[in-house]
């Protein structure tokens, strides 16, 4: 049947034309048929009779040309454009009224994965990684640039990729009409998913920088990175913990199980301690894909076929002097293994929690040492104060104000330091 349909393809122009020839022979072998030697005189009298019949029989063979010629044309024009949309950089398609899929090029088949004849007659929304409602939006809004006549704005979508990872559409629409009528909307879809990644990836880093800027709560802080990753990578829960000497403590992991959570709470870190006892212990990141399985998780695979825990990739927090900080991990359900763009998502998310763990443990270190020297300050049997180069004292200890004989430290602190001071000579 393919044999057949290339030939006809690529001759049908000569076969149409010589259709007028055929059927000229053919009427020819017919009135020799009928009257034998005698068809000249039988054809010079239906030619004295009916001439336009002949002249109808020759203009048959133009005809046919013409029309053989017409379509040679049409399917020169249609392997053009066959060649222009194959060749396209874009995912192409045409679609009716009611969203289903007429054409698609190969583009469009790699961006989503699939063969041709399993997406031809399919609904184009449905290749949106879109909940219901989301679709119908789509749709809805199509059809109301279709009543105005419009082509809709460019939107963008998310999807899911052929890898099964998630991704992100920029597709721009166009109507074909007839007339003022519209017939079909031709689509031009590309893969942005590498773009929208970077972009959200830097709005989330930036939400975060923000928050440590302001001096929010590590928790706060902790739990805004980890949402902001499972919302880049859907289906992951996140978990971050913080080492207090050789102890693990929960720092955020807002979508694992809380008694989960309180479990892993205060474990020591060690070689064999699942993934984040392993990655803190030998700062190195640690990729289990198969919680029920790997040797790592022996003393733990009850626990995690308890909460459904397939997957745990951990990662060491580390300080700028590679002192262990934490871990980050991201959790599955299903057996799997990190993708590229995964591995991207933790190296940025361990850096960013890097910073606020460090920032933190830095305050905590400004805290302790303003104690001690609070403490001292305090302590000490001389009277000591502090001031500003202008004479304005701002601190003064208890044993000053005994020595001078101030009724209160307020007191001191209103007079000048000038006034402490007198001159002996």
């Amino acid at each position: 049947m393919t044999r057949a349909t290339g030939f006809w393809r690529r001759h049908r122009s000569l076969i149409i034309g010589s259709l007028g020839i055929v059927l000229n022979v053919a009427y020819l072998l017919k009135g020799y048929l009928q009257h034998g030697s005698g068809i000249v005189e039988h054809l010079s009298s239906e030619a004295r009779h009916d001439l336009w019949l002949f002249v109808g029989l020759l203009l048959l063979i133009p005809l046919f040309l013409a029309i053989g010629f017409l379509l040679e044309q049409t399917e020169r024009e249609r392997r053009r454009f066959e060649t222009l949309f194959e060749s396209a950089s874009d995912g192409i398609y045409v679609r009716d009224l009611d969203g289903t899929i007429k054409f698609a090029n190969s583009k469009f088949l790699e961006i989503h994965g699939v063969r041709r004849e399993d997406v031809i007659r399919k609904r184009s929304t449905e290749l949106l990684a879109l909940p219901r409602p989301e679709r119908k939006k789509i749709s809805w809004m199509i059809r109301q640039a279709i009543l105005r006549g419009e082509p809709p704005p460019p939107l963008e979508a998310p999807f899911r990729r052929p890898d099964g990872s998630p991704g992100w559409l920029h597709v721009n629409l166009a109507f074909l009409k007839e007339g003022s009528q519209v017939k079909e909307v031709l689509g031009i879809s590309r893969d942005i998913t590498e773009r929208k990644h970077a972009e959200l990836l830097i709005a989330s880093r930036n939400k975060v920088l923000e928050l440590v800027a302001q001096d929010a709560p590590l928790s706060q802080v902790l739990e805004t990175i980890c949402r902001s990753i499972e919302e880049l990578a859907p289906g992951v829960l996140c978990s971050i913990l913080f080492l207090e000497g050789e102890k693990m403590r929960h720092g955020a992991a807002p979508s694992l199980p809380e008694e989960y959570n309180r479990k892993i709470d205060g474990l020591t870190i060690g070689p064999t301690v699942g993934s984040c006892g392993t990655a803190a212990y030998l700062k190195k990141p640690v990729i289990v894909s198969d919680t029920f399985s790997d040797p790592l998780w022996a003393d733990f695979r009850d626990i995690a076929r308890q909460y459904g825990l397939r997957a745990c990739w951990s990662t060491p927090i580390l300080s700028h002097q590679g002192e262990g900080l934490g871990t980050f991990a991201m959790y599955y359900r299903q057996v799997r293994s990190p993708s590229a763009y995964e591995l991207q998502l933790i190296e940025q998310t361990t850096h960013l929690a890097a910073l606020a763990l460090e920032r933190q443990r830095n305050a905590e270190l400004l805290r302790s040492s303003e104690a001690r020297y609070r403490s001292l300050f305090e302590s000490m049997p001389i009277g000591l104060y502090r001031s500003t180069p202008e004479g304005r004292i701002l601190d003064v200890n208890d044993a000053l104000v005994q020595m001078l004989g101030y009724p209160s430290r307020e007191a001191l602190l209103a007079t000048p330091a000038q006034a402490l001071f007198f001159d002996i000579t």
